[in-house]
């Protein structure tokens, strides 16, 4: 039988309310398998920004990086011991993202959150938990923002 080992687990964030929600399951997975925590934000400008040219866009992209980078320190501190959580914020499409983040980090496995949209809001919006499972090469642990404790 293979021994199952994450030395290193991606935490992949929105900075919603989910997020509270999945850092405390990301922080057992550390504390359980001794693993290396990154913590990964992706400003998604495409569907917040549609209606900006594109030399705005750089502007916001670096203040949403900066901000998303300052709120993750935060929760970096409240929920894991600083040498083992390395924070990220990329730009892009998240599913993306975070798909190339797993290879080129070598993470063992992904924590995310879901925020539990069905039917048209699903078909409209898309769902970003259900693209990365389908293609990551690692097991991938969703937490229902509408069912977590």
């Amino acid at each position: 039988m293979k021994t199952i080992d994450f030395k290193k687990v991606l935490c992949a964030v929105s900075l919603t309310e989910l997020t509270e929600k999945v850092l405390p399951y990301a922080s057992y997975v550390s504390k359980t398998f001794q693993s290396e925590i990154h913590l990964l934000y992706v400003v998604n400008l495409i569907r917040q920004d549609l209606y900006n040219v594109p030399g705005e866009l750089i502007k916001i992209s670096q203040q949403m990086s900066e901000n998303a980078e300052i709120k993750l320190e935060s929760l970096a501190e409240k929920y894991f011991s600083k040498n083992q959580v390395k924070i990220k914020t990329v730009i892009g499409e998240p599913p993306d993202e975070i798909i190339k983040y797993i290879e080129k980090e070598s993470i063992d496995l992904v924590v995310m959150g879901t925020h539990g949209r069905r039917g048209i809001k699903k078909t409209f919006l898309g769902s970003v938990a259900e693209d990365v499972i389908k293609r990551s090469s690692v097991p991938v642990m969703t937490l229902n923002s509408l069912r977590a404790k």
